[in-house]
């Protein structure tokens, strides 16, 4: 029988996770492999290349994953996902009658940057970042034509996208002219103004949670 170990997981942030294990990387995940068809067990992905190819896959990185019985049912799983990274991230989803939740990134951070919509103007800085699921967006765009009615300039990844639409606004210039700003549940973002404007600047910050 393996020794049992205990690890110690720790985060940029200083946050600390435990737990214990019999030391064994566990089974392979092959290019192409289903997450969702794995049995009880433990199971690591060597590369990210592997893990890019992988379906129902969260991340892009090596990782391990342990696939644990939650009750009485053998369609009753836990999956949770430690990716192998300067920067870990830990994400988990539970299945339930059957069909798999969503995966939730539960501890650690990852940024990217918002993609402007074509002739929506020039993104001059700009960063969205997820700590758990808390995400902040950042960002100043030159070059943007204020709309009367409400017009997608940019877009984020999916690993941003809010449970529901988040509402904000957007500076003009240096202010105090504002237009209406939000963030749809596909990762759009929106503008808005009360009066048509052209080729002015615009700096949008906002936060919200994803349940």
């Amino acid at each position: 029988m393996a020794d049992i170990n205990l690890y110690t997981w720790t985060l940029p942030d200083g946050t600390v996770y435990h737990f214990m294990d019999s030391g064994l990387c566990g089974t392979s995940l092959e290019s192409g492999d289903d997450l969702d068809d794995l049995g009880f067990g433990v199971y690591y992905s060597q590369t990210g290349t592997i893990s890019a190819s992988l379906v129902n896959c969260p991340v892009s990185a090596g990782f391990r994953l342990e696939c644990k019985q939650t009750i009485s049912s053998s369609e009753r799983k836990t999956q949770i996902l430690y990716t192998n990274e300067t920067a870990p991230r830990i994400y988990i989803r539970t299945q339930t009658s059957g069909g798999w939740n969503p995966w939730r990134m539960v501890a650690g951070t990852v940024t990217d940057t918002p993609t402007m919509a074509s002739g929506m103007g020039t993104l001059s800085t700009g960063a969205i970042r997820r700590s758990g699921n808390i995400v902040y967006l950042n960002m100043y765009a030159t070059g943007v034509d204020i709309p009367t009615t409400a017009t997608v300039i940019a877009t984020i990844p999916s690993e941003y996208y809010p449970t529901a639409t988040a509402y904000g606004v957007a500076i003009i210039g240096v202010g105090p002219d504002v237009a209406y700003a939000d963030v749809t549940t596909g990762g759009n973002i929106r503008i808005r103004g009360g009066a048509a404007q052209s080729s002015v600047g615009i700096r949008i910050s906002m936060m919200w949670i994803i349940a």
